[in-house]
């Protein structure tokens, strides 16, 4: 009995390690999804914001300067005397609304922001997951098509020797097989370009790994998607950003602009000592303050026809991505197309097709089926894309 409950564990032991490893799923890509550079960027570029408002008095350009000097002093008796002061200047700014204006739009835009980048970010995921989904796929059908090919090599020279078929049937089966290896290698050099640049956004080992399929696409559209788009995160934030950036425009016009500031000393000389209070003015070069005028205005006018243009695009990238959905069509299983492939394999092992009249037809059938597999991709894809541009919050 002890016996049969160990060669029982060890036959499951054995069966366990030989397992396949499970499928990974979007679900687990997501869960082992790195920080996107483009995020990365923003986030950064968010901290400089910050640190400039930060650096900003609410009446003052940047922080009080404070210098002190002490050093002996000989007086008229011959005597040494110490001697120390103290300064400190205060630079004043001109237009504290600027800096109040660029602290409120820092503050209620950062979020949006982020979460927008946060959509893009998965969606750059969902690409590269169906990316490399796609290319798994095409190598196993390639693979499977290049065995096949391999058996009717034998087959048909056979046939040949016999005399049942012309020297130039095997020859093109030979052909077909130098075909399909070539292939095969260059899809497996696609997956390898797929994974590495899934691996980009995701925790993955360097060898690529089996992925889940996504399922089949339901490619129906929300009948509020043209509202939630007009609302949604994505078309918010273009505006967003935009003010975010004109306020800090403005803020380092503010900043330039600023020529007073105030200085207070205090002393001690020898057996004396003083207090002094003053300002200072800095006087700007001939036509800097018209240049100063020019810029700001040239800088607006970018930063506005900016954010029209990214508007522009993000309203025809919603509407290219409805008209694609509602004109996309049925799609087709792609395993609908390996019954008929295998069908013109048998065939030809059969001797009941030649190969020059069958293997044009299973090249048709294969080209088939690597379309199926890419409407698959694509729908999956397009599905993503609407719900990024229709997405209220951050995933």
């Amino acid at each position: 009995m002890r016996r049969m409950v160990l060669l029982v564990a060890i036959g499951l032991a054995v069966s366990a390690e030989g397992a396949e490893p499970a499928a990974l799923t979007f679900d687990d890509i997501v869960k082992r999804a790195l920080a996107d550079p483009a995020r990365l960027s923003r986030t950064a570029g968010l901290a400089r914001l910050e640190r400039e408002v930060a650096a900003t008095g609410r009446y003052t350009r940047e922080g009080p300067t404070l210098e002190a000097e002490v050093g002996p002093r000989r007086v008229e008796d011959g005597a040494t005397k110490a001697e120390a002061s103290a300064r400190i200047e205060i630079p004043l700014l001109s237009g504290g609304n600027a800096r109040a204006e660029a602290h409120a739009r820092l503050r209620d835009t950062s979020a949006d922001i982020l979460s927008a980048d946060d959509v893009e970010s998965r969606l750059r995921l969902r690409a590269a997951y169906l990316d490399a989904w796609l290319e798994q796929e095409h190598l196993a059908v390639l693979d499977a098509q290049t065995r096949s090919v391999e058996q009717l090599v034998a087959s048909v020279r056979r046939r040949v020797e016999g005399g049942a078929e012309a020297p130039y049937e095997a020859a093109l089966v030979e052909g077909e097989l130098l075909r399909s290896l070539a292939e095969s290698d260059a899809a497996r050099a696609a997956r390898g370009d797929a994974w590495s640049a899934l691996r980009a956004l995701a925790a993955l080992p360097a060898e690529p790994q089996k992925l889940a399929t996504p399922g089949t696409p339901d490619l129906k559209i929300p009948e509020d998607a043209r509202a939630r788009f007009e609302s949604g995160l994505l078309r918010r934030t273009v505006a967003q950003r935009g003010s975010l950036e004109s306020a800090f425009l403005d803020l380092e016009r503010a900043q330039r602009r600023s020529r007073w500031s105030v200085a207070a000393t205090v002393g001690k000389e020898a057996y004396d000592s003083f207090a002094t209070v003053g300002a200072a003015y800095r006087f700007p070069r001939r036509g800097e303050d018209a240049a100063s005028g020019r810029e700001r205005q040239a800088a607006a006018a970018s930063l506005a026809r900016g954010s029209d243009v990214d508007a522009a695009r993000l309203a025809t990238r919603f509407a290219t991505a409805i008209d694609r959905a509602q004109r996309f069509g049925s799609v087709t299983p792609p395993d609908a197309f390996d019954d008929a492939l295998r069908a013109v394999v048998l065939r030809i092992e059969l001797g009941k097709e030649r190969p020059s009249a069958a293997l044009p037809v299973g090249r048709q059938l294969l080209d088939a089926r690597g379309t199926a597999l890419r409407r698959v991709r694509d729908a999956h894809l397009l599905i993503a894309e609407i719900d990024a541009l229709i997405a209220g919050d951050a995933p």
